[in-house]
């Protein structure tokens, strides 16, 4: 949730940000997309990946799709992968996280999305 507060346009305390003066990218692992602030209005100054359970249990794989697309639908850059079968924490490496085949496969696809983002994020332009 912080991630996505962050990182919008309208965030509290910075003025016009844009990913000179902030942040150059954010990965939100399993945020909660239906807080106010991003409910109003979720436009994000740098770009965004969203990475979801769909079977989390805590936060709302369909709050997340909804708000992407409506992000999206303002121009903005937003991507979300929702791993199916996954559960909320599929990253944590404890037994009972990782007794699930989902929860197994969906951290190598996460880290290869989010290194691909920042690669393109952090490399300077010209």
């Amino acid at each position: 949730m912080t991630a996505l507060a962050t990182i919008s346009d309208d965030a509290p305390g910075i003025t016009k940000p844009t990913p000179q003066t902030g942040f150059r990218a954010a990965v939100a692992l399993y945020p909660g997309c239906g807080m106010e602030h991003v409910q109003r209005r979720f436009v994000p100054y740098a770009p965004v990946l969203m990475l979801i359970a769909a079977a989390d249990d805590e936060v709302s794989p369909a709050a997340c799709r909804k708000l992407a697309a409506r992000s999206r639908a303002l121009g903005a850059p937003v991507e979300i992968a929702v791993y199916d079968g996954a559960q909320h924490d599929f990253d944590d490496p404890g037994r009972t996280r990782q007794g699930a085949e989902a929860n197994r496969r969906a951290p190598a696809d996460a880290r290869r999305r989010a290194t691909g983002l920042f690669a393109t994020a952090l490399t300077p332009t010209r």
